[in-house]
Formats: C-alpha cells, sequence, structure tokens
C-alpha cells in the first residue's frame, strides 16, 4: 500500500504508471489490494532507479524490499 500512496501521489509517477500499466485511475482505484496490480505497480518502481530509491527512503525500507515484495505476492523477474 505504501507503493501505491507513493505513486498516486506524484502526478508526474501516477501518469507515467497509468500509461505503461494500461490502466485507468478508476481501476488503480478499485484494485489497491489486488496481488497483481501491486506486483506490477512495484515492477514498474524498480525499474527505474531513481524512483526505487525515492520510494525506499521515503518508505524507510531498503532498495531490495520491493523486489522481496514482487516475489511474495507471486510475481517473477524476467531470466
Amino acid at each position: 500500500m505504501q507503493a501505491v500512496a507513493f505513486v498516486v501521489g506524484d502526478e508526474a509517477l501516477r501518469a507515467r504508471f497509468l500509461s505503461v500499466s494500461g490502466c485507468t485511475p478508476a481501476d488503480l482505484r478499485a484494485r489497491t489490494t489486488d496481488p497483481e496490480l501491486l506486483a506490477g505497480l512495484l515492477a514498474f518502481l524498480v525499474g527505474h532507479e531513481a524512483d526505487l530509491n525515492r520510494f525506499a527512503e521515503a518508505a524507510g525500507l531498503s532498495a531490495a524490499s520491493p523486489r522481496q515484495a514482487i516475489l511474495a505476492l507471486g510475481g517473477h523477474w524476467p531470466e
């Protein structure tokens, strides 16, 4: 949920996530607890190191934590 709040709270980040994910704002609101959406949102953050580092710092997490959360949510890393 911290990742959702972080992305939604940053206008440019939110717009970029909606654009690349194909989600609408309504989809995002309706699926905030959906593990697939959460894993995708975390992968979005991990895919851009500057955003990942800003999120990790704001949330008080290590930069590895979002990667671990993706795996816990059933996501995977491309080989």
